[in-house]
């Protein structure tokens, strides 16, 4: 017993002692983007310009308050929207053409999501109608932006445009139901989509953050504004030029301890993007 407790003892200060080598060597790098290079602004779309949780809540709660309580539809859409995350999980999945046949993963990713949320709520003698599922799915094409968001990304359109900036949605989701939701910003209009329907996969995979390139553009001229801490890291990995609408105030979770893959800039709200483009918005 003594020596396990010595061996015990001596295992937790070498863990500790890493942990404070790892902190003093980590060094946050400072901005270095050329912004008079860039040719494309590219957005995540759930994460950051969308309330994705409140949104969902929000139709949830018209969809299934006839027929289910209040607490139903909490547990249902807390399990629902955080399957969201573990989305690049099955990215190994998706590779194999023996298992995964779909072009488009993305619905069939929602409808799964669905099901097992529907079991881990444990509404399983009393599920949601083949309808309101439905209805649950096509919601992800009908979300309430960021405050500011709208007038920001026409600000930006408006400013920069005439320099040949372009503006771009790059996020995991189909297609169709990335442009139903932008649609929320008309009369503004994205220039192109990279999305899980064209790339046939998911965020963090190299071949979804090289669409930009397959359109012409080298990785300077490109910049993400991702939403989430692991898209930052996504993106920088794979040497795009990338910053954080961090939204909740969240903390990067950079497990390589590499400042290369830290977001170039963080920001607190869209609406502090113009700024990095040295342009003011109203």
């Amino acid at each position: 017993y003594q020596y396990k407790d010595r061996r015990n003892g001596m295992l937790r200060f070498l863990a500790l002692l890493c942990l404070a080598l790892c902190a003093f060597a980590y060094v946050a790098p400072q901005e270095n983007i050329d912004m008079s290079k860039i040719r494309v602004v590219t957005f995540d779309v759930y994460a950051a310009l969308m309330q994705l949780r409140k949104s969902l809540m929000q139709t949830a709660h018209k969809i299934l308050s006839p027929t289910h309580s209040e607490e139903e539809i909490r547990a249902l859409m807390g399990a629902y929207v955080s399957h969201y995350g573990s989305v690049r999980d099955f990215n190994s999945v998706i590779r194999n053409p023996n298992i995964h046949p779909h072009e488009d993963p993305f619905p069939h990713f929602l409808n799964a999501s669905l099901q097992t949320a529907i079991l881990e709520a444990g509404l399983y003698d009393h599920p949601p109608s083949w309808d309101q599922r439905a209805d649950l799915i096509n919601a992800w094409g009908y979300l309430i932006p960021h405050p500011g968001t709208s007038e920001t990304l026409a600000c930006l359109k408006r400013k920069l445009g005439p320099r040949g900036v372009k503006f771009g949605v790059m996020s995991n989701g189909s297609d169709g139901l990335l442009r139903k939701a932008c649609e929320v910003f008309e009369p503004f209009e994205f220039d192109v989509y990279y999305s899980s329907t064209r790339a046939h996969c998911f965020k963090p995979e190299a071949k979804f953050y090289n669409q930009p390139l397959e359109d012409g553009y080298t990785r300077e001229q490109v910049l993400h504004i991702c939403g989430a801490g692991f898209d930052c890291l996504g993106a920088r990995a794979h040497q795009l030029h990338s910053g954080w609408n961090n939204v909740f105030d969240d903390v990067f979770f950079n497990f390589l301890q590499n400042p290369k893959v830290d977001p170039e800039f963080v920001l607190h709200n869209i609406t502090e993007l113009p700024a990095k483009f040295g342009v003011t918005c109203p």
